[in-house]
């Protein structure tokens, strides 16, 4: 086996991983915004957090990285979260689905076509990386922030899984919030 075969079998390998981790990322930060059991939520913060940092790692070992760098953050974000350090707040929830959103996004499309998403998963970082320095609520990504992270369509069709049956999809529309305007004093 040479080493263009062995990496091409890497990639099946991750892809196949990478869409079991980003249905699962799916699924319990879905569960995650509406469960109010305290024991539920530490379990799925778990969860989410686990499957990141395997994304991460796993989009190391080919060599992807604009989803290592994003998985970094929401890894860390996570880590913030378990240790209650921040707390979700709406917006959080829509940037996290908007994140796994991009991820499962970019790994769809060929190779070639990867690099117009490359800018949307650069800001996507940043927006995390400035939640994770906020201690709970302290501060959150402003109106520039926020406007530098549009999704490149406003409406997004994410796949996301269903909970009841886990081996099938559904698509799930997901709108992106338009920033608000900021006040002139």
């Amino acid at each position: 086996m040479n080493n263009k075969d062995l990496q091409q079998q890497l990639l099946e390998a991750f892809s196949t991983e990478a869409e079991e981790r980003i249905a699962s990322m799916f699924l319990n930060l879905t569960a995650l915004e509406k469960s109010t059991d305290a024991e539920n939520r530490g379990k799925m913060l778990e969860i989410v957090y686990r499957e990141a940092h395997s994304l991460k790692g796993a989009a190391r070992s080919v060599n992807i990285i604009p989803i290592e760098t994003l998985c970094q953050e929401i890894e860390g974000l996570f880590s913030k979260l378990k240790d209650e350090k921040i707390n979700f707040t709406p917006d959080l929830f829509d940037t996290l689905h908007a994140a796994v959103g991009i991820i499962e996004k970019y790994l769809s499309v060929p190779e070639p076509e990867r690099h117009n998403f490359e800018g949307t998963i650069s800001e996507l970082a940043e927006t995390l990386s400035v939640y994770k320095e906020a201690e709970n609520g302290a501060k959150k990504p402003g109106a520039e922030t926020q406007q530098k992270n549009e999704v490149p369509a406003v409406q997004e069709n994410i796949v996301s899984p269903e909970a009841s049956v886990p081996d099938q999809r559904s698509t799930v529309s997901m709108s992106v919030p338009e920033p608000e305007p900021e006040l002139k004093t």
